[in-house]
């Protein structure tokens, strides 16, 4: 039991913030420090994938292709890379959505006011 709301704010914050991190990063984790030992990683050499593991060798490119020993920095990179387009996406749709639907307000409301204006003035003709 905590003594003060003070503390159990302080430890709640402390908690969330270790089980968002341990879910929102722990597949980028797995790949950088583990995934090679237990399934192999996907190396780009010679313009191709090749699967390469420390307890999987299921197929290997040439050796002169391979400039640094075989590790999944490759599909690290791959996924920071489509997380992080997405993100941008997301926020681009975040602020672009609202601004797009309140330009199209504006111009329903136009076009409501100048049908107005021009049935009035097909009255004021007859």
């Amino acid at each position: 039991n905590y003594r003060t709301q003070t503390e159990y704010n302080d430890a709640l914050v402390i908690k969330v913030f270790l089980i968002q991190m341990v879910v929102n990063f722990n597949a980028y984790f797995y790949v950088a420090f583990f995934k090679n030992e237990i399934e192999g990683c996907l190396v780009r050499a010679d313009g191709a994938y090749w699967l390469i593991g420390e307890s999987k060798f299921v197929a290997a490119p040439p050796k002169d292709s391979l400039d640094t020993p075989p590790s999944c920095l490759d599909e690290l990179t791959d996924q920071l890379v489509v997380t992080f387009l997405l993100q941008v996406f997301m926020n681009i749709n975040e602020i672009g959505t609202p601004f797009f639907l309140s330009k199209l307000d504006e111009w329903w409301k136009a076009r409501a006011v100048r049908q107005k204006v021009k049935a009035a003035r097909k009255l004021g003709e007859s």
